[in-house]
């Protein structure tokens, strides 16, 4: 007798040791008395101690408030013998545990209801997980959704891609009917050429243990064939041998990153070429340009008391000083391109002096120039009016072979004119069409601003270049050839 009853006690031991590990309590319910029995486990997951006076009433109350209604129901079901196997909440000193229920019903021999058995089992740190689980799935969905994220995963031994969110089907231009791309599919109608050994390249790299996989590259869009730079970024599970199984990743449109890179790249491309070009106009203002006004200061000194010098001497000394004056005002001009110095905002005046002194250093021609103007041009007319001049003005230091040549700026901003002529040798009208002479840069200067330009030209008589914008009234010309 003592040794059975030595093996029902260690046996109940066992038992309450076994529930304890696996969390599961267990109960009995005499429905006739309304007496309810709890193992060890089952008062401890309901945080009662053991001899707590035990009814469903007392159960009910350690259910979560929030739960009881939905824990009534369906034990009232159950006694209508449909399964009671729920899981639910309960609030134990503050604090809200889950449990999972399961009961087993006993009736007599009439079907009149004797009671039941179950289980009870601590769910809790399952539940949490799945909770826990749950939140990083949205902070990932919130955080693809946000950064504009693909998600993927791609069969390395099948070659098949599976396409976790709408995003990724949005970054190829493709509907779900069209389905996803294996990488055969992608290399043929996604990536562009060019990209593709550097692509290799990366998924080579990232095969190895550790290594993240990391590329960008261009693809063409399937819905409208736009090009769009992409950026992936994953990791290989690999097998025991190292072999690679699937590749898991995001994928992220970065179009506008990249032109955004592209103009601040160019931004700071342009302003160091800025800074290098004030550079070099501060040394060639500091340096050459003082030598020149020195020699030209120098040599016109030297020409007002030249009466006692030979009249070769003279001559050249005179050559000297237009060549000097010359040089300076092509410095003056070179520094304001260097500088990047608008030129709207230089009068038109001074603009035009230097021009002419630049040329006739470069002929033997004596240039006139006459500019009466009434108001600043507008910047775009201002530049047009500079340029046209400055390329007429080259042809005749490089072409005309002219003793008489002339500047005339006559107008306003609604309304004016300017005339670059000269005596000298003229040309042959194909030879405009051959685009010679800076012509096809006049023109262009000429559309741009809204001008008339018109070209009249006699072979050994000379030519005449001819600017109008406003209103006005046409004037016969010889053998006019219009610009435009």
């Amino acid at each position: 007798m003592k040794i059975i009853e030595e093996q029902l006690r260690r046996s109940r031991e066992d038992f309450a040791r076994a529930q304890a590990v696996g969390q599961v309590g267990s109960w009995r319910l005499d429905v006739r008395e309304n007496v309810l029995t709890w193992s060890d486990e089952n008062h401890r997951i309901f945080g009662l101690p053991v001899g707590t006076p035990l009814t469903y009433e007392t159960f009910l109350s350690v259910v979560h408030p929030d739960d009881r209604a939905f824990v009534d129901a369906r034990w009232q079901a159950g006694l209508r013998g449909e399964p009671y196997d729920i899981e639910h909440r309960l609030l134990v000193d503050g604090q809200v545990k889950w449990v999972r229920e399961k009961a087993f019903l006993e009736y007599d021999e009439a079907g009149a209801l004797l009671g039941g058995f179950g289980i009870t089992q601590d769910i809790t740190e399952r539940k949490l997980a799945e909770q826990a689980l749950r939140e990083r799935e949205e902070r990932l969905r919130l955080a693809t959704s946000a950064g504009a994220l693909g998600v993927f995963e791609w069969n390395v031994l099948s070659d098949t891609a599976q396409w976790e969110n709408e995003r990724m089907y949005e970054i190829f231009g493709r509907t779900r009917a069209e389905g996803t791309l294996s990488r055969e599919a992608f290399y043929g109608e996604a990536l562009e050429a060019d990209d593709r050994v550097a692509f290799d390249r990366a998924l080579e790299a990232a095969m190895q243990p550790g290594a993240l996989f990391s590329v960008a590259c261009r693809i063409r869009r399937r819905s409208d064939g736009q090009q769009r730079w992409i950026e992936y970024s994953g990791r290989f599970d690999l097998a025991p041998d190292g072999s690679p199984l699937r590749l898991v990743g995001v994928i992220a449109d970065i179009t506008e990153r990249k032109a955004t890179e592209d103009a601040l790249r160019r931004s700071e491309s342009e302003r160091a070429a800025q800074q290098e070009r004030a550079r070099l106009a501060r040394d060639l203002h500091d340096s050459v340009s003082q030598a020149i006004f020195a020699a030209t200061m120098k040599s016109e000194a030297l020409l007002r008391s030249s009466e006692a010098l030979p009249q070769r001497d003279a001559e050249s000394l005179e050559q000297v000083c237009r060549l000097s004056r010359g040089a300076l005002a092509q410095m003056r001009m070179l520094l304001w391109e260097l500088r990047g110095e608008p030129l709207h905002e230089i009068p038109l005046a001074e603009l035009l002096s230097h021009l002419v002194e630049a040329a006739e250093s470069r002929t033997h021609a004596s240039i006139e120039r006459r500019i009466e103007v009434d108001e600043a041009f507008p910047p775009e007319l201002h530049v047009a009016v500079y340029r046209i001049a400055q390329e007429a003005l080259n042809n005749v230091a490089r072409h005309a072979h002219a003793r008489r040549a002339w500047v005339h700026l006559a107008g306003s901003a609604s309304r004016g004119r300017l005339v670059v002529g000269d005596d000298g040798c003229g040309f042959e009208r194909s030879v405009v069409t051959k685009g010679h002479i800076g012509l096809a840069s006049m023109r262009e200067r000429a559309a741009e601003a809204g001008i008339e330009l018109v070209l009249a030209t006699t072979m050994g008589e000379g030519t005449v270049v001819t600017a109008t914008w406003g209103p006005r009234e046409r004037t016969p010309s010889r053998r006019a050839v219009s610009a435009r």
